[in-house]
């Protein structure tokens, strides 16, 4: 009888123990947290995906955990060069005691560019850009992104003046004459006078897209992003020319002529964009590699305006290569491709702060630059040059199609919350 108690009890307690027990055995179980992801590669620590990034390690299932950080933003000093803008020779001279028929003109001996008939604005120029992006997702494989840049404005500026040596003149196809010919800006015995140009050039733009994860581990990523672009490319090309006549037969010597002439283009491109973004890092080093296209519409707008003035009176329309036959403002829209790529190399400073340089390529088609938009041939029967127009408008306008590059250095800091 005891013995039948005894045992009872021993059941009755070993029920009341189980449930007990098995909650236990579910609390030892249990994961418990990993290292947090932020701090996998910023440690040194070696990475083992198949062990550190598993979904359990994050909030989210799927989550991409590189880089850290919900939100970013980073600034850079831009160093880049751009393709120059060709211009065709603007102003010549020639040795001292060279015939009237022959000072200044193309291809007579003796005669050599002063300015033009080379690349300006081609120098080196500072700017700057600016990105801005977060995650649209707890995991961080979807998020917007958007990027801000500019380049200084960059000048070319020459001047020369005379009394009649040197020699300077301004070279031209003559229509009439069908050959090279000279306007004579300063001759001794017949004029003097002073040339000035001044060629100014400005390139900014942005874009935003909308990035997506396609592979990712705990020290490595790739994104596909597409979006929008748009870039600007803006210059200007200013003449000014003073003629004063010196000849004591002519009867207007001494009466000063101002010549003003402007070319202006402008280039606005608005299109869609795709591309990629592939990071990599080992401890506090990483590396990124961007590629983008850009298609779409390059609106392009060109202004020439000229005027002719004497001695303050009011000003005639018509310069000397902006002429009523080619001034005015003509607008073109053009398809346009405009594909970068760049390289950064980084160091993670703190767990959010990253200093970074690269380089960066920049390619853009079907561009209306100032220096294409010139005609050298002149018909000089049209005013203010001459009475009245006999024969072919010239100089012509019409769009002439370049390319445009920009590339160089960029030297910045990221910070990642």
């Amino acid at each position: 009888m005891r013995i039948r108690v005894i045992a009872a009890s021993l059941l009755t307690l070993g029920l009341l123990l189980a449930p007990a027990q098995t909650q236990e055995r579910v609390t030892l179980a249990a994961p418990e947290p990993l290292m947090h992801v932020e701090t996998i590669c910023q440690t040194g620590a070696s990475c083992q995906p198949a062990a550190i990034c598993q979904p359990a390690a994050v909030p989210c299932c799927r989550s991409c955990p590189y880089p850290p950080g919900h939100v970013w933003a980073s600034a850079e000093y831009l160093l880049w060069w751009t393709k120059g803008d060709r211009l065709p020779p603007l102003l010549t001279t020639s040795p001292p005691g060279t015939p009237l028929a022959d000072a200044g003109v193309l291809g007579r001996p003796g005669t050599s560019v002063l300015f033009g008939d080379e690349r300006v604005n081609d120098d080196a120029r500072s700017g700057g850009r600016f990105t801005l992006g977060f995650w649209l997702n707890c995991a961080h494989t979807t998020g917007i992104e958007g990027n801000f840049f500019f380049l200084g404005e960059e000048t070319t500026d020459f001047s020369a003046t005379s009394s009649g040596i040197p020699i300077l003149a301004r070279p031209f196809f003559d229509v009439l004459a069908n050959a090279n010919n000279s306007l004579k800006v300063a001759y001794p015995g017949l004029v003097s006078g002073s040339f000035t140009a001044r060629e100014t050039s400005e390139l900014w733009g942005a874009d935003v897209y909308l990035r997506q994860n396609i592979c990712c581990g705990c020290c490595c990523r790739v994104d596909l992003l597409a979006g929008y672009r748009f870039l600007s490319l803006d210059e200007d090309l200013d003449i000014s020319e003073v003629e004063i006549g010196t000849n004591p037969n002519d009867p207007l010597r001494g009466v000063p002529f101002f010549i003003d002439e402007g070319f202006h283009t402008s280039n606005d491109f608005h299109g869609g964009q795709i591309g990629f973004i592939a990071e990599w890092a080992r401890c506090r080093t990483f590396v990124r590699l961007v590629g983008k296209v850009a298609l779409g519409a390059n609106c392009r707008t060109v202004t020439i305006n000229g005027a002719t003035r004497v001695n303050g009176s009011a000003p005639d329309t018509g310069g000397f290569l902006a002429l009523p036959s080619n001034i005015g403002r003509y607008n073109s829209t053009e398809f346009a491709v405009v594909p970068e790529v760049g390289l950064t190399v980084g160091y993670q400073l703190t767990p959010r702060v990253r200093v970074m340089m690269g380089y960066s390529f920049l390619y853009w088609t079907n561009v209306a630059r100032p220096g294409d938009e010139i005609d050298l041939a002149v018909n000089t029967s049209q005013p203010p040059l001459g009475t009245g127009l006999v024969g072919q408008p010239r100089p012509a306008f019409s769009f002439n199609d370049s390319d445009f590059w920009a590339q160089g250095l960029s030297f910045g800091v990221e910070v990642r919350y």
